[in-house]
This record gives C-alpha cells, structure tokens and sequence, in this order.
C-alpha cells in the first residue's frame, strides 16, 4: 500500500471539510481588503482587511506592492503579525477585521496587492479588491484615508500619529519581542539623532513596533516651544494605545549631537539635554556617555513616549515667552583709580608705626652689645 504525503492528506482533510461545509448549506470563507480611492505620494494611510466564516483562527498572507513602507498595526489586540517584506502574515482569532498601516511610494502609479485568507476549517481564499492608485499631490486628485487614521502613542507617521506629514523630516521604525524579564533594545540608523532604545519588558506583549519622527519643527501635537536652543524636535511612539510606560521598565533613550552645531552655536556638550512634553516641556536625566570624531552620546532616563526636544541649555539663565535663552549678565562694577597719596591715607598712621617698632629694636640690641 503505498503511503501518502502529508500534504496529501492534509489537502484531502481540507477538501472532506469544505464539502461537508457544502453539504451543510454552511457559508465559505469570504475576506476583502479596503483601499482609499487613491493616495497621495508619501501619504500614510490605512487599509482594512475584512474576514468572515474562517473558523476558530485564521491566517491573512499579505504581499503589499514594491515601494510602500509597512508601518505597523493599528490595534494588536488578538493578532500578530510575521514580517517578511513585503509579505506580511498576519495571524489572529475572533476578528472580523484588522487594520493596518502603511506609506505610499515617492512614485505615482497603479499598484496591485496581492493576498488570502487561510482558513482553519476550509481551503484558502484570495482577499479582494487589490488596486490602488497613488497619484501626485500636484496633479489635484486629493487623497483618502480608507478606514482612518490612528491617534495618540503608537501609531505610524503622519497622519497615523496625528503629525503632519510636511512636518517630519525623517522616519525610522524597528520591530522588537517585547516579553517579561527580556532586555529589548531597539537600534536606529546612523542618519537618526536618537541611537537607540532600551528597557526592559513588563508584560508578554509580543512583537512591539517603536517609530521614530525626526521634525522640521515643533511637533504640531505641542502648544508651546521646547526650552533653549533645539538641535531637533523629535516623535517617539512605542507601541499601539494598548502599549505604555507600564509595559516596560527603566526605559532609557539613547540620542547624538553634531560636534559641529555645538561648536557653530558657542556650545558645550554639558549643556545638552534631552526634554519631553506633557502638557509642558520636562527636562529628563542626561548624561553623557561616549564621543566620536563627529558626535557627542547622550543617554536620557525615559518617563514616558510622545514629543522630544534635543536642547543645548548653555548657561544658566531665563526663558523668554519664546522658549529661547537668555542670560543675565551682572553688570560690571568700574572701580576707581587709586593715587598713592590716597592709599597711605587709607591706614592713618601706618609710616609711623613702622618707624617706632624699629627704633625700639634697634634701642634693644644697643643695649645688649653694651653689656
């Protein structure tokens, strides 16, 4: 008798099922994905993964197109996802739909996605509704967000977090385990100003996504300027809402200053410290811990993660309304010339003394001799 493969008998399970679901009247898998009409180039967005009649649990294997930027999940409650860029696999129970971020290409064009619904109790299904355009913000065809936008921590860039995309300069994201007892520790690239985050896990909260927004300016999430002199206003998001300050223990963030900016502004590296913003500018514990030919390394004690500023705070003065330092000088006390006359009058009788007090000696040792 010949032996059959497990996949053999994998594919006959499957197919029994899918008949015995026929047989019963019962409903197929069905899964549709949610696209905006179009996007902008370099807009982020949202789109939406509907899933019904999977079973128990179910499995999307999501490719999205070359040039987008997978930004994280929108809510990780009861769903994990596989990164493998650019197939996603995203695996989940007791949904019926799932949201994700992403950003769009510099390219303007016609882009196809490309996935299914692997069901846990019949044959895998492909996910409809696969074309999005991405047009020019010059051409005049406005954008659309499909199925909103997430707020507050942990969110995606631009209008994922709330920032204003013509406000962010820079992007960098890393994804972690985070689980209880592990050091976590989340490295950026060179261009970024924040070198590196660290703390150590709470909760067994899975993969956690930490995305850097390096800003042209203040963050417009902010209603007041950062104190001083900023060398870079800076979003960190850590995690979705579902992920806080309570999911980690003694968070620290690692973060670089250009020995040439602290030079070109009359700066020393003792004066930079590292603020964050809630409901006012707080500064954090900075140190100093290591330089290059280029940067000074600072690393800040974290108490929570939402809007920075990187500020050189110079010497000790005051702010103005504008946030910007300013030092008070004592003014300087101009003292008079002196003339000798008036410097023996300052000690009444003093030649005099002198005189006496050798006159005396001299008397003492006359008389000695004599003797």
């Amino acid at each position: 008798m010949n032996i059959l493969s497990k996949r053999a008998i994998v594919l006959m399970v499957m197919s029994l099922l899918l008949a015995t679901q026929a047989v019963a009247g019962l409903p197929l898998p069905s899964s549709e994905r949610v696209l905006p009409a179009s996007v902008n180039t370099g807009e982020v967005f949202n789109v939406t993964i509907n899933m019904s009649n999977y079973g128990p649990f179910g499995m999307v294997n999501e490719t999205i197109p070359a040039g987008f930027d997978f930004i994280g999940l929108v809510s990780e409650d009861n769903i994990t996802v596989n990164e493998n860029d650019p197939s996603y696999l995203f695996y989940f129970f007791g949904l019926d739909e799932f949201t994700y971020t992403l950003e769009a290409p510099s390219t303007a064009g016609t882009y196809s996605f490309d996935g299914y619904l692997n069901s846990s109790i019949a044959q895998e299904v492909n996910v409809t509704n696969t074309q999005l355009r991405v047009v020019s913000p010059s051409s005049g065809s406005p954008g659309s967000s499909g199925g909103g936008s997430s707020g507050g921590g942990g969110g995606g860039g631009g209008g994922a977090t709330g920032e204003a995309f013509e406000n962010i300069l820079a992007k960098y994201s890393q994804l972690v385990p985070v689980f209880i007892g592990s050091n976590v520790n989340y490295e950026f690239d060179e261009a970024s100003e924040i070198t590196y985050i660290k703390f150590k896990g709470a909760t067994n909260s899975g993969q956690v996504r930490t995305l850097i927004e390096a800003l042209k300016d203040r963050s417009g999430l902010v209603s007041e300027d950062a104190p001083a002199m900023v060398y870079r206003n800076i979003n960190i998001w850590v995690g979705n809402a579902a992920f806080g300050i309570n999911n980690m223990q003694n968070p620290v963030i690692g973060f670089k200053v250009s020995k040439e900016w602290l030079s070109g502004n009359d700066m020393d590296a003792s004066s930079i410290f590292l603020f964050h913003y809630d409901n006012g500018w707080n500064q954090l514990e900075t140190m100093q811990t290591d330089e290059d030919a280029s940067y000074y390394y600072y690393e800040a004690k974290a108490t929570d993660f939402s809007h920075f500023a990187i500020s050189a705070l110079g010497m000790p003065g005051k702010e103005d309304n504008a946030g910007e330092l300013i030092i008070e000088e004592e003014p300087a006390i101009e003292e008079e010339p002196t003339t000798e006359e008036e410097e023996t009058k300052s000690t009444p009788g003093f030649s005099a003394m002198i005189g006496l007090v050798f006159v005396s000696v001299a008397f003492v040792v006359s008389r000695k001799f004599r003797k």
